[in-house]
């Protein structure tokens, strides 16, 4: 099945939205400023872009996609708004948002097109993308209740080097 011209769209304007919202969302009001330096948005992305085709390799494909567009355009918006030291930390990052990307956003793609499947192949998809955000979820809150350091997992793929959350306990 071709991709439809709506995930065309999705793909670039998902990237844009979130490679912005990354550095933007934090400047808003505790609790909401959390939801910038979240894994979910980005995984969301990704299950959509996926969803937009069933073929398992295009829908890998669109999946990484949208966190490398969103990737590009968080490193782009820091580099314009506030120069060249602000990204200058992120050239020793590049190899973990490298494997993040592929592992995140091609496995969450790939769940994306699952789920317009039929049968356990549905299922799979539809709990692949339940489990991302319920997966970050577990790991806030173990922090918040005083477990020391959640070790960090592949669906933290936030921007922020430094999730408030990590340091808890």
């Amino acid at each position: 099945m071709r991709p439809t011209r709506r995930t065309l769209v999705f793909i670039p304007l998902a990237g844009l939205l979130l490679g912005i919202w990354a550095e933007r969302g934090l400047d808003l009001l505790h609790p909401w400023w959390a939801m910038a330096v979240l894994g979910a948005p980005w995984a969301v992305a990704s299950f959509l872009a996926g969803g937009g085709t069933r073929g398992v390799a295009t829908a890998a494909v669109f999946g990484m996609a949208v966190i490398a567009l969103g990737l590009a355009v968080n490193v782009a918006y820091k580099g314009l708004v506030d120069g060249y030291a602000a990204i200058r930390s992120m050239e020793s990052e590049w190899p973990y948002w490298l494997v993040l990307t592929l592992a995140v956003g091609g496995s969450v793609g790939i769940a994306g097109a699952w789920s317009r499947g039929r049968g356990v192949v549905r299922t799979l998809g539809w709990a692949a993308a339940v489990a991302v955000p319920m997966a970050e979820t577990v790991l806030i809150l173990i922090g918040r209740i005083g477990i020391p350091k959640a070790a960090p997992s592949a669906t933290s793929c936030s921007l922020s080097c430094s999730s408030p959350w990590r340091s808890a306990g």
